[in-house]
């Protein structure tokens, strides 16, 4: 059944959800209202972990919110349960209690506990971060619903029609129950834009290997504009990739090393353990294995701590290092990763091990995929080739699984110019 969330008004309505907490609920609640009570029965004493409001309160923070949204499409398409909760609140004594009980998801981690103590917050910053970009506003939405989402989720793109409701809404119960059944949600109410761009459509976009003219020229521009920076790292590396997008592989090569003579000279943060990673498989230079590899893990230890970079990480070196049967449990973390490109370069990984060259390019798929919505959606910028897709497909072929996946993201001429050189472990 997994773990279930229930917004509650007394006797007037309630609303269940399982595996996900709808993020319309959290327009009801500000800072200050999640409690931790005592509850006590015939038989036990447990904690219970609650949202409460007043039915005053919440409406107001419902109207306040709705007019930054009504313009904001196809955002507002998909949060118009937001009007219901208004229309069934203003219905409601104005001192009525309304109730949000995520008991079972606080006890899920303790990254969810974090989420569900930011999610008014973290609500409120969606609203006030939506733009006129549609592909970002979308963005930004996927991002919000995948904090309170436990099972797999990409993107409210990839929804059903018919199951948007499960995870904007919930089932409700309650005083017009038969109102709000399955059939009331269909294509007239979520009203979405004929031309909004699914999955598919990032998907097919994703796989596209042309270089438009316009695209060419403001590489060029990143490229001089890295250049004329001091040295640097991350610097050298954002040059690697305009150089590689370019095809002047020669000069790419030099910099993804000078990239990653850098990066091991000074201090690495965890945003750039990745950088780090994607440097040394590109720069072709077995040689540092040892010393990347001790770079990584001291500072993983430093943190304390392990997130989908690290595991990403970890489990490409043990592939480096020829440990394949000791990157499990690093797979099991990405594949439960929050972000839907971790989950792919899981899915990447676990098929390297397995030498399963169908799963390996279904998860490159993704890879690539997901980082076109992200470069489209403005969530990175810049990225003219997929890094991680990359350093995915190098391993691949150092594992003798060539893969016939195309991609602008992909620069296999670059793969071809290292393979003849490559002596990775």
């Amino acid at each position: 059944m997994g773990s279930r969330a229930i917004l509650q008004a007394s006797s007037s309505f309630e609303i269940e959800s399982s595996n996900c907490i709808p993020v319309t609920w959290f327009a009801l609640f500000g800072e200050g209202d999640l409690h931790s009570e005592t509850v006590r029965d015939e038989c036990e004493q447990y904690q219970s972990i609650v949202y409460k409001t007043t039915a005053r309160q919440a409406l107001a923070r419902i109207k306040s919110v709705i007019p930054s949204l009504e313009d904001k499409n196809p955002v507002w398409s998909f949060l118009r349960p937001i009007e219901i909760l208004r229309d069934e609140i203003s219905q409601s004594p104005t001192d009525l209690v309304i109730v949000l009980d995520v008991t079972q998801f606080w006890f899920y981690d303790e990254s969810m506990q974090k989420q569900l103590e930011d999610a008014p917050r973290n609500f409120l910053r969606f609203v006030s971060g939506l733009t006129g970009n549609r592909s970002h506003n979308v963005a930004q939405l996927d991002e919000l619903v995948s904090l309170y989402n436990l099972a797999r989720f990409s993107s409210v793109l990839d929804y059903p029609l018919d199951s948007l409701f499960l995870l904007l809404f919930g089932s409700f119960s309650g005083r017009g129950e038969e109102k709000y059944s399955h059939e009331f949600f269909n294509e007239d109410f979520w009203s979405l834009p004929d031309d909004l761009e699914s999955k598919g459509g990032a998907r097919e976009e994703s796989l596209d290997t042309e270089f438009p003219e316009l695209e060419r020229e403001k590489c060029l521009q990143d490229l001089r504009f890295c250049e004329g920076l001091p040295p640097q790292g991350w610097s050298d590396l954002n040059a690697a990739v305009c150089l590689t997008r370019l095809q002047d592989y020669k000069r790419a090569q030099g910099f993804y090393r000078s990239a990653l003579k850098r990066f091991l000279k000074y201090r690495t943060d965890h945003f750039l353990v990745t950088q780090l990673l994607h440097s040394y498989v590109l720069a072709n230079q077995p040689r540092r294995f040892p010393s990347v590899r001790l770079r990584i893990t001291t500072m993983i230890r430093r943190d304390g701590g392990l997130i989908p970079a690290y595991h990403y990480a970890l489990s490409v070196l043990g592939l480096l290092g020829g440990e394949a049967t000791n990157i499990n449990g690093h797979v099991v973390e990405l594949l439960r990763a929050q972000d839907n490109e971790y989950r792919s370069i899981g899915a990447s990984v676990a098929a390297l091990g397995d030498r399963d060259l169908c799963a390996f390019e279904d998860g490159l798929i993704g890879v690539l995929t997901s980082h076109h919505r992200k470069l489209m959606s403005g969530v990175i910028r810049g990225e003219y080739v997929c890094l991680p897709a990359m350093t995915l497909t190098t391993l691949g072929l150092s594992a003798g699984m060539e893969t016939e996946v195309e991609s602008k993201y992909l620069s296999k001429g670059y793969l071809d110019f290292l393979h003849k050189r490559r002596a990775f472990r």
